[in-house]
């Protein structure tokens, strides 16, 4: 008997979420996707279907689609993306956000019990290179942190992500998250997977400023080309179009006037 034939399906009515319908609960979600896409192409999805089938049963599914993006409202501008090499306009930025008197330091800075080598920091702002903080072993818990310790995060040389997406391949292990579609599964649980050079830092960027923007944290940023052609061809498309809609609201004075919102996570 397989782990999912020894556990009782969620759709049915005697578990804990069946029951819950059953006595009546009102259940309230936004979703990017319809119940039918979610976990879309995710590893051993049949084991999630069951739960699609329990809210396409209960719930009455509202479509809110409009044309209007409404990050994009009218707003003033006041610019933090800047094409790279732009070291000079980042450190005037860095300087007048910086606390009077309060001292600079170059020390790494230690997120989630690791240290990450900075360009220069102090109480309220810190500044890294792109690769340093998306390029290597971070995850969404070491952005979370960072959120709630600085007010303004400084980002050189972000790179062109995305890229022509490279022959599909068999992978086996630990699902790490369900950012993008771009792979589907077998009957055994390995995936064929398709992806961009740029898609783990890409992947990364979107974590680190959907937890910016939630925390309501400045970023500015150089980059190698303007936001509309900073990716491009992977398979991450879908989530990067919000992330250049926060990214524009980021670009305003409304956003950057707002104190941060500092979240009490488990």
């Amino acid at each position: 008997m397989s782990f999912y034939q020894r556990y009782r399906r969620c759709d049915d009515p005697c578990t804990p979420a069946g029951k819950l319908f059953s006595a009546g609960m009102i259940f309230v979600a936004t979703s990017n996707t319809p119940p039918q896409a979610l976990y879309k192409d995710g590893l051993q999805r049949q084991r999630f279907e069951p739960a699609i089938l329990l809210l396409q049963q209960h719930l009455n599914i509202l479509h809110m689609d409009g044309d209007t993006d409404h990050r994009l409202r009218q707003l003033t501008f006041r610019n933090n993306y800047f094409i790279h090499p732009a070291d000079s306009a980042l450190g005037d930025m860095f300087d007048v956000l910086s606390p009077a008197c309060d001292q600079k330091t170059t020390c790494p800075v230690s997120i989630m019990n690791r240290t990450i080598p900075v360009i220069k920091r102090n109480r309220t702002c810190i500044w890294f290179e792109f690769d340093q903080l998306c390029d290597g072993p971070r995850s969404q818990l070491d952005y979370i942190e960072l959120a709630s310790r600085f007010e303004h995060v400084f980002l050189s040389n972000v790179p062109v992500l995305g890229g022509q997406t490279q022959e599909w391949i068999k992978t086996r292990g630990v699902e790490d998250g369900n950012i993008g579609a771009g792979y589907e599964t077998t009957s055994t649980g390995a995936r064929k997977m398709q992806y961009a050079r740029m898609d783990d830092p890409a992947r990364r960027f979107i974590s680190l400023v959907d937890e910016l923007y939630d925390q309501r944290v400045n970023l500015f940023l150089s980059a190698a080309q303007p936001l509309e052609h900073l990716y491009s061809q992977g398979s991450l498309e879908f989530e990067f179009n919000r992330t250049r809609s926060r990214l524009t609201e980021m670009q305003s004075v409304e956003y950057q006037n707002q104190a941060p919102v500092r979240e009490i996570r488990s």
